[in-house]
């Protein structure tokens, strides 16, 4: 069997191979920070709207999707 690389994937599957983690983060500030009030605890944290973490994250999102798109399977 022939190993794949990610940067050899087509881009679709890129980005649907690295959006779980982003809802996961959403899950996570839903069911956690919103409903229990730790929002109180972050600073600039929105309820319900777009925040500097959720920028973070998609920060995150985007260098590790350009890093591994770097790397070629050999």
């Amino acid at each position: 069997m022939q190993h794949i690389g990610f940067a050899d994937l087509p881009r679709f599957v890129q980005f649907t191979s690295l959006s779980p983690i982003f809802i996961g983060w959403i899950l996570t500030a839903e069911f956690i920070i919103d409903r229990h009030g730790y929002d109180r605890f972050l600073p600039f944290y929105r309820v319900g709207n777009l925040c500097p973490y959720d920028l973070a994250v998609l920060l995150a999102l985007a260098i590790t999707w350009l890093l591994l798109r770097r790397h070629r399977a050999t």
